[in-house]
Order: structure tokens, then C-alpha cells, then sequence
């Protein structure tokens, strides 16, 4: 283009340096040439999941790339374990006997037990969705999860009632 066009700003863009071979990225270390740190693969498109260009930009590799942990789903033993105990709890509720002890070991379970059960499931599917690059879960698990909570909600009720109805006629 001519000087005298209105639409030239070539004069204003930086002056480009040539750009490194792809393999080589210890001069992009030192400033032998500027490179933003996005630039894309001979491949033409950004590999994230490539262990040869796993690089943190602080010059080392990460322990564990992407690709080693592809797939994941979700820790459903903690989520049945506080299901079952739950429901333990609101068994013992539900007995026929008279026995303080039975009612409180059934809210000890249907309770804290149940609920700290649930709390490590919730932590560990947090975790499992960080860390997974393909994260799925059935729908079923989401209807376990509201369940163990009612069960917990309803054993902690029916044993702090036995409990209270026990002291009540003592």
C-alpha cells in the first residue's frame, strides 16, 4: 500500500522477530525473542493434552498431565455407605423396644454418622470433577444423595422422639 492510504497502519505494528522451531523453548526462557506463551503447535492448534508441551510456564512439567486422568466419575461407596447408615439408624428408630441405648446408637448413625458419610462424598466428587478431564455421573446418583438425606433427616427424628418419649415416661 502507498503512504497516502488513510487504512495503512502497518507502521505502527511492532516489528515481528522470527519465530523459534517448536521444539525449542529454552530461548523463550531467556528473551532472545519475545513470544506470548500461547502460541499454537505445528499442528496448528493448542494441545493441552500433548505430555511434550505440558509445560506450567515456570519451567517444569506438572506431576500428572491431563491425559492420564481422562475419565472419572463419582465415589458412589461413600454415598451408599451413608445411605445404609441412614437407614440403620432409622431402623433402630423403628424398633419396638423400649431400649434408650438402641434409640441413641440409631441417632448416632441416622445423624452424624450418616451426614459426615455424605459430607466426604460431596468432598471427594468435588474433587473427582477438578481433577477429571471427562467428569460423568448417572442420574441416578443425585436421587441416592437426596435419599440418604431424608433417610438421615428422618432417623434423626424419629430416634430424637423415642429418645424424648423414653425420658418423658421415665
Amino acid at each position: 500500500m502507498s503512504s497516502d492510504d488513510p487504512f495503512d497502519f502497518g507502521r505502527f505494528q511492532p516489528r515481528r522477530t522470527p519465530a523459534a522451531p517448536p521444539d525449542d523453548r529454552s530461548s523463550a526462557r531467556t528473551g532472545e525473542h519475545a513470544t506470548s506463551g500461547f502460541e499454537a503447535t505445528d499442528r496448528g492448534r493448542f494441545d493441552l493434552l500433548d505430555p511434550g508441551i505440558a509445560d506450567t510456564g515456570f519451567g517444569e512439567a506438572p506431576a500428572a498431565t491431563l491425559a492420564s486422568d481422562a475419565v472419572g466419575g463419582p465415589p458412589v461407596s461413600w454415598l451408599i455407605a451413608a445411605a445404609v447408615t441412614a437407614g440403620i439408624g432409622l431402623v433402630l428408630g423403628a424398633l419396638p423396644v423400649n431400649s434408650v441405648a438402641a434409640y441413641g446408637f440409631g441417632w448416632l448413625l441416622g445423624g452424624p454418622a450418616a451426614i459426615g458419610l455424605l459430607a466426604v462424598f460431596n468432598l471427594r466428587r468435588t474433587d473427582y470433577q477438578a481433577r477429571f478431564v471427562y467428569y460423568g455421573e448417572p442420574a441416578w446418583v443425585g436421587w441416592l444423595a437426596r435419599s440418604a438425606i431424608a433417610l438421615s433427616a428422618l432417623a434423626i427424628v424419629l430416634d430424637a422422639f423415642r429418645i424424648a418419649d423414653w425420658a418423658a415416661r421415665r
